[in-house]
Order: structure tokens, then sequence, then C-alpha cells
């Protein structure tokens, strides 16, 4: 009989408090025994999940720009002796069982579903603990445990599409567990249906809880920033000084729930509840009526490479730019880590006029070919370790897949032209979309264009099955579960 097993590291990040982050943590270092018995602890232990999402087997690389954008096949590894070297070409050719796949899958397994304890901890003591030991009272508390409710379904639902076949083609067998509570040694796996299911029950409870501080007045609006300037305008405006509240961008904010709520939801199939919280997104406006999110433009590009503007949800990753260097330049190495070189870049694009291309790239010298984007690189560099996780164009994706799921190919088109007209692109040049299998294809196309370096390729070919290469199985769509999973 194999009985699964569920080893929790402890706590131990989050004892630490945050000095060239977002600082959402004051300077007081929490004693272990009084990690959850106050606000100082809540704080540091929320705190511990961000930092702990940001490192390299997580989103600082490995499901951003590393191991799940090379799965979509977006890079030319190098061919004979060099490629065969480069550290992702096992990933890149799907090879699950060799030791080295094994062990990235292992590691991203693992973090994820310590970072998901440390989640269950935080909504397990503070939904007991009284509200009156928050600073803000219950919308501090509510918007904690919110922000922990949001990250756990966050964190699930990415290992279900990792782990799981796509509903498009979902099978009913059971995947992947979900946990709910603290300590949980075991729990079983669910089908592909029960998860999303929770993934969704999570989500709704966590866009309620944080509400009660985002939604309270407009004032709040200006906390989801991702600079000071915005923090300043509110603490001028008479809102908490304390800089817990403040950077709500890199937090479980209410926008980025909803947001994600819309993922989720177009992942599943359910267009009509996908469109709908995309919509209440698209239309946020603050006190002036401005959009809440717009798009970067060129100029602002020039200089911002992630375009924080269009950023709904991001994290903080300290090593991000050390890690992510030597792969966007030509090093000359022989063996081990190579330069990732963008694949057929420029037949990727169809307008000239599109910045996404000479902005977000490097041409290599003497040919047509491009370095994997300079997104990563920012030209401020205290700005290097922001790593993007939800981005406004994804809305209009959503919504263009509503359309099309409604066969309004017109309108559909008309969504994806929205982005590309924010990128600089003249609007009106995609006319051959007329069926399903036509808007299929730009779509991805987009996608492609829009994030690469950021996770959501594989994700996007793996939800309308279409497989990334030509030698591309739909069973590699599924990763393996960790052999510590499985014991005897």
């Amino acid at each position: 009989m194999k009985i699964k097993k569920y080893f929790f590291l402890p706590l131990l990040a989050l004892f630490v408090s945050c000095t060239n982050w977002l600082d959402v943590t004051p300077k007081d270092i929490v004693d272990e025994e009084d990690l959850l018995e106050s606000h100082l602890g809540y704080r540091n232990a929320l705190n511990g999940v961000y930092k702990q999402m940001g490192e390299t087997g997580m989103y600082g690389k490995e499901l951003t720009w590393g191991f799940i954008d090379v799965l979509a096949n977006p890079y030319y590894l190098g061919s004979g002796y060099i490629g065969r070297y480069h550290s992702y070409y096992k990933v890149a050719n799907y090879q699950y069982t060799d030791t080295d796949v094994k062990s990235y899958i292992e590691n991203i397994w693992t973090l994820a579903y310590n970072s998901i304890a440390n989640c269950n901890n935080i909504i397990g003591t503070i939904e007991k603990a009284d509200s009156s030991m928050f600073p803000l009272g219950n919308v501090e508390k509510n918007l904690i445990m919110g922000e922990a409710y949001g990250l756990r379904a966050l964190l699930h639902f990415d290992m279900l599409r990792l782990f799981a076949p796509a509903p498009i083609v979902d099978d009913n067998s059971l995947y992947i567990p979900y946990f709910e509570k603290f300590p949980s040694y075991g729990e079983n796996n669910l089908t592909v249906t029960e998860v999303l299911n929770r993934v969704t029950a999570d989500l709704i409870k966590a866009k309620d809880l944080v509400a009660s501080y985002d939604t309270l007045s407009n004032e709040n609006f200006y906390r989801l920033t991702l600079d000071g300037g915005a923090f300043d305008v509110a603490r001028a405006n008479g809102l908490p000084e304390d800089v817990f509240y403040a950077y709500r961008r890199y937090r479980m904010n209410y926008p980025a729930i909803t947001s994600l709520l819309a993922r989720v939801y177009n992942y599943a199939g359910k267009h009509d509840e996908a469109f709908a919280c995309a919509n209440e997104v698209m239309e946020l406006r603050d006190e002036y009526e401005r959009m809440l999110f717009i798009f970067s433009t060129r100029e602002n590009a020039l200089t911002d490479r992630k375009m924080k503007q269009d950023l709904i949800f991001a994290l903080s990753s300290p090593k991000l730019y050390e890690n992510y260097l030597s792969y966007a330049t030509d090093h000359g190495s022989a063996t081990g880590d190579a330069r990732f070189v963008l694949r057929d870049w420029n037949a990727a694009f169809d307008d000239p006029a599109d910045y996404r291309k000479d902005v977000l790239t490097t041409p290599l010298s003497s040919s047509s070919s491009y370095y994997m984007p300079a997104r990563n690189i920012q030209i401020a560099s205290e700005e290097n370790d922001l790593c993007p996780i939800i981005r406004y164009s994804e809305l209009y994706y959503i919504v263009a897949e509503y359309y099309a799921s409604k066969g309004n190919w017109r309108e559909a088109v008309n969504q994806l032209d929205n982005v590309r007209e924010g990128r600089n692109c003249t609007k009106g040049r995609l006319t051959n979309v007329n069926d399903y299998e036509s808007f299929r294809t730009e779509l991805l196309k987009e996608v492609k264009r829009e994030y690469i370096t950021e996770g959501q390729l594989f994700f996007y070919h793996k939800k309308l099955n279409v497989k990334c290469t030509n030698t591309m199985t739909t069973e590699d769509f599924v990763l393996p579960l960790p052999d510590s999973e499985n014991i005897n």
C-alpha cells in the first residue's frame, strides 16, 4: 500500500523583517513563541509567505521565466555540444523522468506546498484572534486573512495547472491535494473540477475580506502602487502612515484577487463568470474617474521595461537580476548554462510599430536573432527585483475569449486590438479572424509577444490544447508528481 507523505518545512523564513523589499513589516524581530500572538507576528508571517514565493525555485525564476517558460519552447537553447549541456535542455525536451528535471519538479512542489502550509497556519490562528490586537481592528484582521486565502488559492491553482490536465481534456481522475488546515500530513487527491471549485471558493472569500480595506474609500486606491509616490499622497490624505498598508500591488489586493478569479473561471471554461470579474477590474476608477490600470506607453517602456502601469500584482525577487543576467546575454560559455535566444522572434511580430520587440528585447550582433527580453533588467536598478504575476492585458484576453465563446469574432478581435494598440500597434490589422481556430492562433501569438519571461505562455497552450512543439505529446502538458509523494 502506498501512503502519501507531506512534510512541511517550519516557518523559518518568517521571523526576519523585510529591509530592502517593500518594508511591509516592522523592524521589530518577533520571537517564535509570539509569532502569531500579536499583530506584528501576523504581519511577519504573511510577509514570509510573499518572500518565499519570490525565491528562485518559485516565481522568482522557475514559475515565471525559468522552468515554466522553457516548457512553452520560446527559446533556442543552442545546438550540438552547447545545446546538450544547457541547464534547461532536458526541460525543453520534456524529459520528466530525468534526474535533473525531477529535481526541478520536486523543488517547485515542495516550496509551493510549504507556502500553502504557512498560509494555512495564518488562517487557522487569525480566525480566532481578537481583532483588537490589530491597529485597524477587524479591517486589518480581514486584510491579512484575505491575503492568506488568496495566496493559498493562487498556489493550489498553479500546482493544478502543472500537475493535472486542463479542463478541456479532463478525464475526471484524481491529481493533487487541496490543503485547508495546519498542520496536515495527508490529504486525498482531488479531481480537476474539485480543485477548481475550492480555488474559486477561496478567492471569493479572499475578495470579500480584503474589500473592507481596499475598497473602504477611493483614497485607499492610492495604495495600489509599486512605488512610494502614491503612498505619500495617501498619507497626506490622512490614511495610516504605517507602510504595512501601502504598496498594495505587491500584495493580494482586491483587483488582483478579482483578476485571478477571472483567470480561474477562464481556465475552467466559465466564460460568463470570467467576463464579469475581468470587467469589474477594467472598470475601476479613482475619485477623479481615471482608470486604475493603464497600458504603458512606448516612452515609458524605454525606461520601465517591466511596464509597472500594467501590473495588477507582482512579487519581489531580490536575486532576480543576478539570476537573469547570464541568460539574457552572450557570455560565451560552452558548457553549463548558455544564453536564451528567442525563437522565431522576427516572425512573431506583424506590426513594425509594436514596441515589445525592440524595446523589450536585445538583437544579437550581426544576426536577426534576439536575446531573451530585457524586461527583467530595469533601467532603475532598485526595481530589478520586481517580478510580474498578473498583468492588465490578461483581462482583455479573457474578455476576448468570452466573445469568442459566443461566436462574436469582431468583438473578440477588438479586445486583442485594444492590447495591441496599447503596445503601439496600428489597430485593425487583424482581419483574418472568422472562426475559433483563427482566433486561437492570433491569441497565442499575442500571448507569446506579451508574456515572454512571465510564465503564462505554457498555460495558454495547455488551456487551449495546442502543443508547444511538433515533438511534444499531449501527455507532456502534465508534470508527474514528485517521487516523494509516494512511498512503499
